[in-house]
């Protein structure tokens, strides 16, 4: 079975969300196949968080990483930058 690295731009709710409270419910969902969190500087003080996780290359993997995603608290939404094969 092929795994892909997969990153997300995960935008919060607002200035105010706690960035850091986002990257430990990411940390506790991915574990190990975790690889990097970078914040992002958006607009106007907002910054976004850009991760990527190791996935398996099975169908509904990658949409259900990002609907346990959005689920977490201050994420406003998810949006998938690029998948690319490992």
């Amino acid at each position: 079975m092929a795994r892909v690295a997969v990153t997300f731009r995960i935008m919060p709710v607002d200035v105010e969300a706690d960035l850091d409270e986002i990257k430990k419910g990411l940390e506790a969902a991915f574990g190990s196949d975790l690889r990097e969190v970078v914040q992002v500087p958006v607009a106007f003080g907002l910054s976004a968080l850009e991760t990527i996780v190791l996935l398996d290359d099975v169908g509904g993997q990658m949409e259900e990483s990002e609907r346990n995603i959005k689920t977490l608290k201050g994420v406003s939404s998810v949006e998938t930058l690029s998948v690319d094969l490992l």
